[in-house]
């Protein structure tokens, strides 16, 4: 008795046939668009993944610049006042206004007696959160030709633009000596030597 495994067919029904595993007609083109569907889907896909990186990459110098900047920090205050006669209130022209605290070069009073002395300032590139202080504060020296010098100290603040406000600045004059003249002192000389010949000790 002859057994078949696969429900009753015969063994010669499973003989491979010449093109039995391949897809034809429709089918086949199907196949072909799927497969075309599939590439294109993944070409897509890395692209989206390459934009995104450059999009990344693009804003990140960006970001960067935004975080940063260009910051001016002011290291010593300026002065802004007028310099005038303490006895006349006259303003005084070409009186010079100087910091304590540097080199600057000195601000010089106009015909008003008005100056205007610029701040101490450093600009460079920094991280824009850091900030200027509150106030800052120095001593300031005037002086003028005939007059005792001054000094005054001072504050700024970003209000007034980092110059400290000094306001009507009083100098009092020299008090100028009264110079002996030659002939008062050719006749002390004269007197002191009669003193001397006579034996008197006077000089």
């Amino acid at each position: 008795m002859t057994v078949f495994p696969h429900r009753g067919l015969a063994p010669h029904q499973f003989a491979p046939m010449s093109g039995a595993h391949k897809i034809t007609g429709a089918n086949a083109s199907g196949s072909r668009q799927l497969q075309t569907r599939t590439r294109w889907a993944a070409r897509v896909a890395q692209l989206g993944r390459w934009t995104t990186m450059a999009r990344v990459a693009l804003l990140l110098p960006i970001l960067l610049v935004l975080s940063t900047g260009c910051y001016t920090y002011y290291q010593a205050p300026g002065a802004v006042g007028r310099v005038v006669d303490a006895e006349t209130g006259m303003p005084i022209r070409g009186a010079h206004v100087e910091p304590a605290s540097n080199t600057r070069d000195p601000a010089i009073s106009d015909n008003k007696g008005q100056f205007n002395l610029p701040p101490l300032s450093r600009t460079q590139i920094m991280f824009m959160y850091l900030h200027n202080p509150e106030s800052i504060s120095d001593s300031f020296a005037i002086s003028a030709s005939g007059y005792a010098t001054s000094e005054l100290h001072g504050t700024a603040t970003s209000l007034t633009v980092w110059r400290a406000p000094l306001g009507d600045v009083q100098l009092k004059k020299l008090l100028k000596k009264c110079p002996t003249s030659l002939m008062h002192w050719r006749a002390g000389f004269r007197l002191c030597s009669m003193s001397r010949v006579a034996g008197r000790r006077q000089c």
